[in-house]
């Protein structure tokens, strides 16, 4: 079993290595545009951007781990399903404790779709992380097809982040000028 779940994992190292590079470099360059703006990130009512910088470097961060333990060398099926089980998790709390900032009332983010947008899709990706560990010692080929979706949920939800930052941050700054 170990050597035919090998044999899977391994058709997926390419993907993997490749999501795992991205996801590192889109931290690595979401750091930088964020040191460069410092001063907005960390205003007494920059709530809502450092939740999106948040969102955006949990996001990359979840791709990177997933990329990481899929390409750990000759592992079981039982501790991809931990290693994969544990990210859910984490996953799963970090959007709990994220609930509490978006109810707050006073939040100019706090809409429906904006919800959805922010807590929907990584709440889902860390769900269906879960869902997909379990499934990897009894269906390894299934599994990875779905931890691609996962992958790919996670990414689209970064960059959702990333992109409502960058058009807040210009906000803000044009509002720093003009007042």
């Amino acid at each position: 079993m170990d050597s035919s779940f090998n044999a899977v994992a391994e058709t997926w190292h390419d993907f993997y290595l490749t999501a795992g590079a991205a996801a590192a470099t889109l931290v690595g360059l979401l750091f930088v545009g964020l040191s460069l703006n410092l001063d907005v990130v960390t205003a007494d009512d920059g709530t809502g951007i450092r939740v999106l910088a948040e969102q955006a470097f949990a996001d990359f961060v979840f791709v990177l781990l997933i990329a990481l333990f899929v390409l750990v060398p000759n592992q079981d099926a039982l501790s991809l399903t931990i290693e994969l089980g544990i990210v859910g998790a984490f996953g799963v709390f970090r959007i709990v404790r994220r609930w509490s900032v978006f109810r707050r009332p006073t939040d100019r983010f706090l809409t429906r779709t904006y919800l959805v947008r922010r807590l929907g899709l990584p709440g889902l990706a860390s769900l269906g992380l879960i869902l997909v560990a379990v499934w990897f010692p009894s269906q390894p080929i299934s599994a990875f097809f779905w931890l691609l979706a996962i992958v790919l949920l996670f990414l689209m939800s970064a960059a959702d982040s990333c992109w409502d930052l960058l058009v807040e941050v210009g906000r803000v700054q044009r509002r720093a000028k003009a007042g």
